[in-house]
């Protein structure tokens, strides 16, 4: 999905640089179906890191109560929290190419308009 993200934004930029107007229509057209498509996959990312950082947050404060030193239950613990640390890392790039992405459609309608 990160390639994917970056090429639509690509593709989106150098049309929106080069006004080119039958390529920007045909993006216009096709704008919110791959929008529909990157929120979904933004929505998805949220809830499973959400229970991810939970399950994360559990199991620490597991390990703050227990009594018991599990060697298993660290290592689960360190395996949650560096997979938590992906999760938010490649949520906040879907968060930030989409931002960018609303930009570069005020964008591409402007250019639209004036052509009109």
């Amino acid at each position: 999905m990160t390639k994917r993200l970056n090429d639509y934004y690509k593709i989106l930029s150098e049309s929106i640089a080069k006004s080119d107007i039958k390529k920007l229509n045909e993006l216009h057209e096709d704008f919110f179906t791959q929008l529909t498509i990157f929120m979904h996959e933004r929505l998805i990312h949220l809830l499973v890191t959400l229970f991810v950082a939970l399950l994360t947050v559990s199991v620490f404060f597991y390990i703050l109560v227990s009594d018991t030193g599990n060697f298993f239950v660290y290592i689960l613990f360190a395996l949650l929290f560096i997979l938590t640390f992906f999760y938010i890392k490649h949520y906040y790039f879907l968060e930030n190419k989409i931002q960018a992405i609303y930009i570069l459609y005020d964008k591409m309608n402007d250019i639209l308009k004036a052509n009109k």
